[in-house]
């Protein structure tokens, strides 16, 4: 890339990169956010100690087991979304770095011989 016209094309380039990188770590970080509420809300009901039909049919034997079921696969889903957001992250930081490099180069007319 010899010319200012191809710099500038660049820096669209880059630009739109970003961009993308940025949108796609603010997906990630919103869906860590709504595990993250989703894993605090479920939670199991404290229990009534006198037996009544619940406990006399299973129901909250099986609604325990349903919680720490729900909770094992949220937090798994959690887990995998964090190393997204790591990976993102590390993708978002190289297109900034690119975009950067870009705009000092035209700014700083380092692109002509």
């Amino acid at each position: 890339m010899s010319n200012h016209k191809d710099l500038i094309s660049l820096r669209s380039i880059t630009s739109v990169m970003f961009d993308r990188d940025n949108n796609e770590l603010s997906q990630l970080r919103q869906h860590e956010k709504r595990l993250r509420q989703l894993i605090a809300n479920l939670k199991i009901q404290p229990g009534n100690h006198e037996i009544g039909p619940a406990q006399m049919t299973g129901m909250d034997l099986r609604y325990h087991i349903w919680v720490d079921s729900k909770r094992k696969e949220l937090n798994a889903e959690l887990a995998l979304v964090l190393s997204k957001i790591e990976t993102a992250k590390k993708q978002a930081r190289s297109s900034f770095g690119k975009q950067q490099a870009i705009a000092h180069l035209i700014k700083t007319g380092d692109h002509k011989s």
